[in-house]
């Protein structure tokens, strides 16, 4: 792909407009430079009291991780909000587990709160779990695209990191109730997500590709972890979706629960797909596909078009609107391990982890739909008007 630099208007403030130069490598955002030149546009009239407590969370190392070159809050965001005197709170991520506990003392103040989240879209979902309970309070989240694969940020239509600060400025976004759904574990322990959950070769993928030998890799990493999944894995998972009294039993080398329609920024595996809809669709390969034929069904993703009915043979894809179950075999201590791993939003868990010694229905997942309000927060995202 080689590096490519784009020029990007960002804002114009007193008769200055500034501009930023973004240098990709590939997928990775490499470098950001802020420019100003004399105006080439009106200067636009920002309203100032829409950022009132207003964070920036940036969890640093989330994709390739910051460095001098591609500090994007240095280089681009403290300049700009400092010259508009936007008050803000600048909160930096110093390990894996900082964005959970900054979460958990995010005690409630205000009554409306908006969060810039600087990051990947797991980083999204270790913030949303680990808030604590509050009375009543409205959390605005406008994601940044510095992660990997972005999906959220890539559903929103908000892939330029930019372009989506523009927006934000110049008031071109509303903030909209993001439905959440929680993961029941059989160890009665759980897990809030909104983008995917999935079992099979996705789930194999993304364990893979958190292997050190892919650091600092963008999207590509993860076609190289399938190469080694496709070759060396048995992607064949009985897995039944048990809803009232119906039950759906299949062998699955892909199965995932998707609320997004794209998972990158050109892959939309989802088209039906609708982020702000309570709904989830069911999206899985069956295993008895010939090794070629699943691969093109994965990569059609590359060329599908939103609203797209792709359900056909070998594919399932069916919208769930409420409550219901996720079994699999009991494990015998002969199943290969990674037939019970798990990604929920990129948050990596192997399903025998959450098993009790007296667990008898060890094999369930029970998955709820909540809505956006969570212990009193309600969870809205930006997205453009």
């Amino acid at each position: 792909m080689g590096m490519a630099t784009v020029k990007k208007y960002l804002i114009t403030i007193d008769n200055v407009s500034y501009y930023v130069l973004t240098s990709k490598d590939g997928s990775k955002l490499v470098k950001f430079e802020l420019i100003k030149e004399c105006a080439t546009h009106s200067s636009e009239h920002i309203n100032t009291r829409q950022f009132n407590d207003l964070y920036v969370l940036d969890s640093i190392h989330s994709g390739i991780g910051r460095n001098e070159s591609n500090n994007i809050y240095n280089i681009v965001l403290s300049p700009i909000l400092k010259k508009l005197e936007i008050n803000h709170e600048y909160i930096k991520s110093t390990d894996s587990k900082f964005i959970s506990e900054w979460a958990k003392q995010f005690k409630e103040h205000t009554k409306e709160v908006t969060i810039i989240l600087i990051s990947g879209d797991t980083s999204v979902s270790e913030f949303i779990n680990s808030l604590p309970r509050v009375s009543k309070r409205n959390i605005n989240i406008l994601p940044i695209a510095m992660g990997t694969a972005n999906a959220l940020a890539n559903s929103l239509n908000l892939n330029c990191p930019i372009d989506t600060f523009n927006k934000l400025l110049t008031q071109k976004l509303i903030s909209n109730e993001l439905p959440l759904y929680n993961v029941i574990f059989p160890d009665n322990s759980s897990k809030l997500f909104f983008i995917i959950l999935s079992l099979g070769l996705h789930a194999n993928l993304l364990h893979k590709s958190n292997d050190i030998e892919y650091n600092g890799m963008g999207v590509e990493k993860f076609q190289l972890a399938s190469q080694e999944i496709l070759q060396n894995y048995d992607l064949n998972q009985k897995i039944s979706i048990v809803k009232a009294c119906t039950t759906i039993i299949n062998n699955f080398a892909y199965f995932a629960l998707i609320n997004v329609p794209k998972l990158e920024e050109h892959y939309i595996p989802s088209p039906k797909s609708k982020l702000f809809e309570s709904e989830l669709h069911v999206l899985g390969y069956l295993s008895n596909l010939p090794k070629d034929t699943l691969i093109s069904k994965i990569m059609q993703g590359y060329e599908n078009q939103l609203n797209d009915n792709i359900e056909s043979a070998g594919t399932i894809y069916k919208s769930l609107q409420d409550n219901f179950c996720i079994k699999l075999p009991s494990w015998d201590g002969k199943i290969p391990r990674y037939k019970y791993e798990i990604c929920c939003d990129g948050l990596l868990y192997n399903l025998l982890d959450f098993i009790p010694l007296d667990e008898s229905r060890k094999d369930t997942l029970s998955i709820q739909f909540m809505g956006s309000n969570i212990k009193g927060n309600n969870i809205k995202v930006f997205s453009p008007v």
